[in-house]
């Protein structure tokens, strides 16, 4: 079997697999894993306890692959308003549609990845933030429907030297998207984009987490195939995982989720007397926004989850 081949043949393992496992987010991925995980139609019955954060409005990823970034710029929101109450943080989505075309692009053209798609994890999406910064929703447009990666490989292949096809792609880039602007606000201040990023994550460290059905625990590879190469997960038993969604929204902490091919944001859940979670409230990207979910069929096809982490 040639290399070329075999390189050929991974792909297609890969987008054969991404529908059931990774998180490409697109609307009928996300109608599939709404329809499994939502909380059936009944007489609620009557919580012991109740945790909501203040939540964004709800923001349409329309058919682009950004579910991750969109569940967890919705985390950063709902953190900062329950940190801050009357904030009405909101983030710009296009600024991270920019950021994970121009990383995956770069990684291509230095040899280090050669995959070219929108998709991602939580982990890729802080990653992204802490080294590129945060802009305020209105001061850089919502996403670009179509994303344009035949736009942008033209101009890239089109490009001789490896600097040659780097400012090949800024132009590119910057020609399908914009640019993100260096300056943004936050509560009418203006500031780097540093700057918001400091400001939104006030220092939090965050961790992925992934059911361990074997029981053990301890960090593995994230098992989600759209993570970007050397991303881990902290792997734990059920229980521990469940606890840990009570602990992080209790502490104003929402947890981005990635089931089945979509992610998701849990912004409130309900227990009953014995701390027993009765339903997750979830925020999609795709309208309706918020709905209930059912949390035993929410963790028998949960992928992984991240969250600040335990301090």
């Amino acid at each position: 079997m040639t290399k070329r081949f075999v390189s050929l043949w991974a792909f297609l393992t890969v987008m054969l697999a991404a529908p059931a496992f990774g998180a490409h987010g697109n609307y009928a991925e996300a109608m599939r894993v709404r329809a499994l995980i939502r909380a059936p139609a009944g007489k609620a019955a009557t919580a012991a306890e109740t945790i909501k954060l203040p939540v964004s409005r709800g923001f349409n990823q329309e058919g682009t692959e950004l579910c991750w970034s969109y569940a967890t710029l919705n985390a950063l929101e709902a953190n900062y308003r329950a940190a801050h109450p009357g904030a009405d943080l909101e983030l710009s989505r296009r600024t991270m549609q920019y950021y994970t075309m121009k990383d995956r692009w770069i990684r291509k053209i230095q040899g280090t990845d050669d995959v070219i798609t929108e998709r991602g994890t939580a982990v890729d999406a802080l990653n992204l933030i802490g080294a590129n910064g945060l802009v305020a929703f209105d001061d850089f447009a919502d996403v670009a429907d179509d994303y344009g990666p035949d736009h942008v490989r033209r101009d890239v292949n089109a490009a001789g030297s490896t600097p040659a096809k780097l400012v090949a792609l800024d132009g590119a880039l910057a020609e399908h998207y914009g640019v993100p602007p260096e300056t943004t606000h936050l509560d009418a201040g203006e500031m780097p984009r540093e700057a918001l990023r400091e400001a939104v994550m006030e220092g939090h460290a965050w961790e992925s987490y992934a059911v361990s059905r074997d029981g053990g625990e301890g960090y593995r590879t994230h098992p989600d195939p759209d993570a970007r190469a050397g991303a881990l997960s902290w792997f734990m038993p059920e229980a521990k995982l469940v606890a840990r969604i009570h602990q992080a929204l209790l502490g104003g902490f929402g947890v981005e989720i990635t089931v089945g091919g979509h992610c998701l944001l849990i912004y409130g859940a309900s227990y009953d007397a014995s701390g027993k979670p009765m339903t997750y409230f979830i925020k999609d990207s795709y309208p309706d926004y918020f709905y209930e979910s059912d949390p035993a069929s929410l963790m028998a096809n949960l992928v992984e989850m991240t969250t600040v982490k335990a301090l």
